[in-house]
């Protein structure tokens, strides 16, 4: 990031490579988004839910704490949760690294700040060049690798400079700290080289450090700009008492672009994320793409810049990286003050604001993030306000609760979004309200926008799409992906959805032009959640609105949990539970899953009497209907009680 002082927060600059009326099926975003729609009335009032206020300007952030302690150290980089209280360390407070002296001079910062959950900052440590325990080359100057063992132990890396200039650059080390924040030992051979980011595997006694090296040995090559970027794994034996030890140094990634930087001191690999299944995820900030290294953990051989996993779209010089629970991958942009959600397949879903200022909107400020213990919500560090702030992420559980209906007084809403002036766009809008906290939470997916556009929408006033009537609620821009898929859940005060008055209006955009897809608010006439059934994963949620002068039901049915790329038929079955064994009674439009296993259809049926009891919807395995192909991985009871 910028070392420099930047009362306008000025960019550092980096190089970089970088069916007919509207009913049928709908390709869809993530469904996944559907698990929080369904227990919107019990966690409506969560933190990890967008208020509609907020909205306007993005999802939910909040400032935690000043990460300036008593010396002046600015310009806050790494960050870590502490996972379990030990001497000073306090379970659930947030470290944080500071890489600038008081004279805002980059690599030289000497201290980690602890903010407690209570919001209070205190200095963990201050680290003394002159009093190490071991060589460290050129001294402190605390990075953006940080991170905290469960036995207690902080590891930070030290990328230091004499002044802040890119000529004094030296190769630093990792420094490791005992839970009080004294410095017991020093990690410092020929491949650790300007240590800029770590992630680490814990295993309790062991542990594996996955360290990000900019500097490769060669200061001079780095300020040339060079591919000598590596990646380190450390094996440590880790005592509960004691000093951890180096059991092995293995270069396990190589290539990678780096380059010094007149204001960002020096640019190269950065963000490190482990996968639950032992990838590792690199932010390869110079050439704008998210590289992967499968089994990294135990890799012996070097993979070199390893494999694609994301480039370009959303992306806009990434540097910090975090996983989330569920598997998705947030990156930390640099050049645009934007978080970028990232699925497993590798489909970049949405890119969300969490700075704008400046004279390039959002440039330079962003850097270490950290996923906060409740698995909703990321710590993110601002280094032009020297501050550590909270963003809110819709919780995205890996499969829906039981409790098939909101508690009574909850209502459902729908919009089918159908296409405006002979357009493409499509989706839908699912709506479940909570009188008890006067909220609703939305969930919009949408499909056949230009990839990677942004476009306004809005819920307007108005009996019709025709009505031209005024904005009551405005949301953040829809965000399309590769494939021009868009999804956004968001939340507005209101205690329920009214039975006429709104619609849904998006927008060409990015200016809020010309409407491109609308459709009319109506009161779901019937819900079914969906359950996984025979050992499946799969879930999902069903709307029914009765369209009684057409005879005629609207059906739309979000579905998550398949095989990517699998095909299912599904229908609506005479039955009052989802072991009746019923006769089909509506089909629906067969679910093609996408790369992450969800799908959105939509359909019209010939009947407007939706039975109290007696359906109930089937999700088959297919992809025919033969055999074991006719066996229901997905099962979900219609009933009329939404309200």
């Amino acid at each position: 990031m910028d070392s420099r002082p930047r009362p306008d927060r000025t960019p550092d600059r980096r190089a970089r490579a970088g069916t007919s009326g509207g009913l049928g099926r709908r390709p869809m975003g993530k469904a996944r988004l559907l698990a929080s729609l369904l227990v919107t009335s019990i966690l409506m009032s969560s933190p990890a839910l967008i208020p509609a206020r907020a909205a306007a300007t993005g999802p939910l952030v909040s400032t935690v704490a000043s990460t300036v302690p008593a010396n002046g150290d600015v310009n806050p980089y790494g960050v870590a949760v502490v996972p379990r209280s030990m001497g000073r360390l306090v379970q659930g407070a947030v470290l944080v690294s500071n890489f600038n002296d008081k004279k805002n001079q980059a690599g030289t910062g000497t201290t980690i700040v602890q903010i407690l959950p209570s919001g209070a900052p205190r200095l963990f440590a201050q680290i003394d060049p002159a009093h190490l325990p071991g060589p460290c080359p050129g001294g402190i100057g605390l990075t953006t690798a940080l991170t905290v063992l469960r036995r207690g132990y902080v590891i930070v890396g030290s990328l230091p400079t004499a002044d802040g200039r890119p000529a004094t650059m030296r190769a630093g080390c990792l420094l490791v700290l005992d839970n009080a924040g004294r410095v017991m030992s020093t990690i410092a051979n020929a491949q650790i080289n300007g240590p800029w980011d770590m992630t680490a595997f814990d295993g309790g006694g062991t542990a594996d450090l996955f360290v990000a090296n900019v500097l490769n040995g060669t200061v001079a090559t780095a300020r040339d700009g060079k591919d000598l970027g590596t990646i380190v794994r450390i094996n440590l034996r880790v005592p509960e008492q004691g000093v951890p030890t180096v059991l092995s140094t293995t270069v396990i990634g190589s290539g990678f672009a780096e380059r010094a930087d007149p204001n960002a001191l020096v640019i190269g690999p950065t963000g490190l994320a482990l996968g639950s299944d032992g990838t590792l995820y690199i932010a390869d900030s110079l050439v704008n793409r998210v590289s992967a290294i499968p089994h990294a953990v135990p890799h012996v051989t070097n993979a070199h810049t390893g494999n694609d996993f994301a480039e370009g779209g959303f992306l806009n010089g990434p540097l910090g990286l975090a996983m989330l629970p569920g598997g998705d991958l947030l990156a930390m942009n640099g050049d645009d003050g934007r978080i970028v959600r990232i699925a497993p397949s590798g489909r970049q879903k949405s890119a969300l604001s969490l700075d704008a200022t400046g004279t390039t909107p959002g440039a330079g400020t962003l850097f270490g993030l950290a996923v906060a213990p409740d698995g909703a919500s990321v710590y993110f560090v601002d280094d032009g306000m020297n501050t550590l702030r909270r963003v809110s992420l819709a919780p995205l559980p890996a499969r829906a609760p039981t409790g098939v209906i909101p508690p009574t007084g909850a209502t459902h809403g729908l919009a089918i979004l159908a296409p405006r002036a002979n357009g493409q766009v499509h989706g839908a809008a699912f709506l479940t309200a909570s009188p008890a906290t006067r909220k609703i939470n939305i969930t919009v997916e949408v499909s056949g926008l230009p990839p990677y556009s942004a476009h306004p929408w809005h819920i307007h006033q108005g009996a019709s799409c025709m009505a031209g009537g005024p904005i009551l609620f405005p949301f953040p821009n829809l965000q399309a992906d590769a494939q021009g898929r868009a999804f956004m859940n968001v939340s507005i005060s209101s205690p329920a959805v009214p039975a006429s008055g709104w619609y849904i209006n998006i927008h060409m955009g990015p200016n809020a032009a010309a409407p491109i897809a609308c459709g009319i608010v109506r009161q779901a006439s019937a819900a079914a959640t969906i359950h996984p059934q025979a050992g499946s994963s799969v879930f999902g949620l069903a709307l029914l609105v009765a369209n009684p002068p057409t005879n005629s039901t609207d059906v739309a049915l979000l579905v998550g949990g398949l095989t990517p790329r699998s095909s299912h038929p599904d229908h609506i079955h005479l039955g009052t539970s989802c072991s009746a064994n019923g006769p089909i009674l509506y089909p629906l439009p067969t679910l093609k899953a996408d790369g992450d296993g969800d799908d959105l259809v939509i359909a019209r049926i010939p009947t407007a009497a939706i039975p109290a009891t007696g359906w109930y919807i089937n999700v088959h395995q297919g992809p025919g209907l033969k055999g074991a192909q006719m066996t229901p991985i997905g099962c979900g009871v219609v009933t009329t009680r939404t309200r």
